[in-house]
């Protein structure tokens, strides 16, 4: 889903209409202008109960161009992946790889602090890949039309009623808030099915040095 492709749903919900390209005229320039901020709104709601944004990060020890540690401390190297990434938010429903340029599978050398540090005996060389929930990209008024927001379709479409309902209310309050009604009741069913997920998990936090969940 491109960021036009969203602005374009959004219009439709607000307008009530099928126009299938993005119209920017004098009906829909104030629209447009605010969508930033509400569709920020809306993907960092999504972000914080439930539906996650996958990305990957890497560490090397060792080699030519290994990853500088945030921290040293005795036999390990500690990396804190707040300050490896700009996008972390968590590692619920993340796992962490390991190759040492033999083999490759889920990794059983390492140690979590906390819920972003990650301790790596220092003489231990090979390349760490780790699977992680990260923060929305922010949406701004100078991003392009092309760039890909990653939502499946249901997301995307509870995105733009929360777009719509945010941005239609001062036009028609009623169906504004249909459509943020909507939003809410969508976004408490994912709340409960992240919580189940969670307790069947074992809850959020993993410190294990088997490194497999």
């Amino acid at each position: 889903m491109t960021w036009e492709e969203l602005q374009i749903i959004s219009l439709q919900k607000m307008f009530e209409t099928s126009e299938a390209t993005l119209v920017v005229d004098d009906s829909t320039q104030d629209y447009l202008n605010a969508m930033p901020g509400a569709a920020n709104e809306a993907l960092l709601l999504l972000c914080t109960n439930g539906k996650y944004f996958k990305k990957t990060a890497e560490i090397v020890q060792g080699g030519d161009q290994p990853t500088a540690p945030t921290f040293s401390a005795g036999r390990y190297n500690g990396y804190d992946l707040k300050e490896l990434t700009n996008d972390f938010y968590t590692m619920y429903q993340g796992y962490i790889t390991f190759t040492d340029g033999n083999s490759y599978g889920p990794a059983s050398n390492y140690t979590m602090e906390g819920d972003s540090i990650l301790l790596l005996d220092k003489n231990t060389e090979g390349v760490w890949k780790i699977r992680y929930s990260a923060y929305p990209e922010r949406i701004t008024k100078d991003t392009p039309k092309e760039t890909e927001i990653s939502l499946d379709p249901e997301a995307a479409s509870m995105v733009a009623l929360y777009i719509a309902g945010q941005l239609y209310k001062e036009d028609d309050v009623t169906l504004a808030q249909i459509y943020m009604n909507e939003f809410l009741q969508w976004l408490s069913a994912l709340q409960m099915s992240a919580a189940k997920a969670r307790t069947k998990s074992g809850g959020e936090q993993f410190h294990s040095v088997y490194g497999w969940y």
